[in-house]
């Protein structure tokens, strides 16, 4: 979801952005979380694109569990 195609209005492409679908603390509540944990014709990213991996999913559900913190910036970060 970048700031060209934003599918479904939905642009990830900067953390500003990002925390809106997030409840830092807790990913159970948090719409980005829901949405790439779902399986099949639902998930997300969906097909062609390959799925996450699980330990790419406990990453995200760990950020966001630890307070999603903007807080490993290499470059330029808003």
């Amino acid at each position: 979801h970048d700031n060209i195609t934003h599918a479904d209005g939905v642009d990830l492409t900067t953390y500003t952005k990002i925390v809106r679908y997030v409840v830092p603390g807790n990913a159970a509540n948090s719409k980005l979380y829901k949405e790439i944990i779902k399986t099949g014709s639902d998930r997300m990213p969906p097909p062609p694109m390959a799925p996450l991996t699980a330990a790419q999913i406990a990453l995200v559900q760990k950020w966001i569990n630890q307070g999603a913190k903007n807080n490993n910036c290499v470059g330029s970060c808003d």
